[in-house]
């Protein structure tokens, strides 16, 4: 019998303070990839960018996110905000806060818009 379930990965820690689950729905050939991530209080994530689009929803907590490195642009995000972050632009979060921050991150590998 066929279930809509899939089995979740195992949780990853890229960093000292990182923990999450990395759905890769590309191999089901699905034009996005799903990332459930948690950012302990004081830690941050590496500043980078790449060729996708990406969208973030602060599911709890609050935090900094340091947007276009060139231009060095920060902002306060909250549970509920929504983020996009266009292709090649650099982004980082950074919990500067005594709470953990959860954020669930859409990469678009699709073409068009998502």
């Amino acid at each position: 019998m066929s279930t809509p379930f899939v089995t979740l990965p195992a949780p990853a820690s890229p960093a000292e303070g990182l923990s999450g689950f990395v759905f890769p729905m590309h191999e089901k050939e699905a034009p996005f990839g799903l990332i459930i991530f948690s950012v302990a209080p004081g830690a941050c994530t590496e500043a980078h960018g790449h060729e996708i689009k990406e969208y973030w929803l602060i599911t709890e907590g609050k935090g900094q996110v340091i947007y276009d490195s060139q231009s060095f642009q920060s902002f306060d995000v909250k549970e509920g905000d929504f983020l996009y972050f266009e292709p090649h632009k650099t982004h980082q979060v950074i919990n500067n806060s005594d709470a953990i921050l959860k954020i669930t991150s859409i990469d678009w590998y699709g073409t068009g818009t998502a």
